[in-house]
C-alpha cells in the first residue's frame, strides 16, 4: 500500500527501544513532574510537564546502532506535594531502590523544577562515598532561604554529605541572576565556579579537578542555562545563555570522564508551556538525552 513506507519508519523510532523490566534494560529515565520546587522559588508553572514533554519527543527520533533497551520510571507523586520536604525524601528513597534494580549504567533524570536534583543526589549518597556534581546553569541554586525549593539543591545536599567529599562544579552562571548569599561556602564540601564560555577552556579547568577517588560524577542541567535563541521555554529566560554546541561538547566530554562509571545526566526547569509551536525547546534537549545514550564515540 503507498502508506507501507511510514509504517516501516516507525519501526525505526526510539519508542520501539522501550521496555516494561528494569532489570532488563540497558537505559533508565527517572521522571519527576513536579515543578512545586519551582513555584516556591517564585517561578511559573509548567515544568511539571517537561517530562512528559522530552520523552514524546525523544521517542519520535530515529534511534542509532548501539541504542540501549530503555526504561522509564516515575519516581515523584504529586499527590505528596502538600508536604515538600516529605516529597522529597519519599523520591529519594525511589531512587534509591531503582538505582538497585537497575542493572546498566545510564541514567537521565528529568524535572520537573532543579529541586529534584537533590533527591537523585540523596540516593547516591547512600550508595557512594565522594561525589562531583557538574551543574550547567544559570544560577547557582545555593540559596540560603530556610524554606526549600527549586534554588536550594545543591546548599542542602553538601549539608547531607558528611561521610566523603562534596564537589560542585558550576558553569555558566550570571553574576546579576545571583543573590550575594548564594556565593556563601557551603556546609561541606567545595564550590568552584567556571565563566567562560570556551568549553575547550572549562573542560580543561574540571578535568583537572575530576580525581579518580571521585566514585560518581554527576551532569546536571537546568534549561534556563541555554540561550533563549533556541530556549524559550524556562520559567526565566536566558538572554546570554550557553550555546547548544557548548553543553554537546560539555555531554561528549562528560561521557569520556566516566567511561568506566554509572552516567547520571539530569535535566530539570524546561517549561513546555512557554516553548513555541516548533518545540524548539524540546528538540534541543531531547537531542542531548539522544546522545547521552547512543554508542559513545571518542573525538
Amino acid at each position: 500500500m503507498e502508506w507501507d513506507h511510514l509504517q516501516k519508519r516507525s519501526l525505526t523510532k526510539i519508542k520501539t527501544q522501550f521496555i516494561d523490566d528494569i532489570k532488563q534494560a540497558e537505559g533508565l529515565i527517572l521522571t519527576s513532574p513536579s515543578d512545586l520546587g519551582v513555584c516556591l522559588n517564585g517561578g511559573r508553572r509548567g515544568a511539571s510537564l517537561g517530562p512528559r514533554s522530552l520523552l514524546s519527543t525523544l521517542q519520535n527520533f530515529s534511534y542509532t546502532q548501539g541504542f540501549p533497551k530503555m526504561k522509564t520510571l516515575p519516581v515523584s507523586n504529586p499527590h505528596e506535594e502538600i508536604d515538600f520536604d516529605k516529597a522529597q525524601l519519599n523520591q529519594a528513597g525511589r531512587i534509591h531502590e531503582a538505582l538497585q534494580l537497575f542493572n546498566g549504567h545510564q541514567i537521565c533524570h528529568l524535572g520537573g523544577g532543579h529541586d529534584h536534583v537533590y533527591p537523585l543526589i540523596a540516593a547516591l549518597s547512600k550508595m557512594t562515598k565522594n561525589i562531583t556534581v557538574i551543574n550547567l546553569d544559570a544560577h547557582l541554586d545555593t540559596r540560603t532561604d530556610h524554606v526549600n525549593h527549586s534554588g536550594t539543591p545543591f546548599r542542602q545536599a553538601s549539608k547531607i554529605w558528611t561521610h566523603g567529599r562534596f564537589r560542585l562544579l558550576q558553569v555558566g552562571i550570571h553574576d546579576y541572576a545571583n543573590a550575594h548569599s548564594n556565593y556563601e561556602k557551603l556546609p561541606n564540601g567545595e564550590m568552584k565556579i567556571y565563566s567562560d564560555d570556551d568549553w575547550n577552556m572549562v573542560a580543561g579547568h574540571i578535568e583537572n579537578q575530576i580525581d579518580p577517588d571521585d566514585e560518581t560524577i554527576v551532569l546536571s542541567l537546568d534549561a534556563d542555562a541555554l540561550c533563549a535563541s533556541f530556549m524559550e521555554g524556562v520559567s526565566a529566560v536566558n538572554p546570554n545563555g550557553l550555546s547548544l554546541k557548548f553543553v554537546s561538547d560539555c555531554l561528549q566530554s562528560y561521557r569520556g570522564w566516566t567511561q568506566e562509571k554509572n552516567q547520571f545526566f539530569g535535566i530539570y526547569e524546561y517549561n513546555p508551556v512557554y516553548d513555541n509551536l516548533s518545540q524548539k525547546g524540546a528538540r534541543a534537549l531531547s537531542s542531548l538525552m539522544h546522545k547521552f545514550f547512543s554508542e559513545y564515540k571518542a573525538d
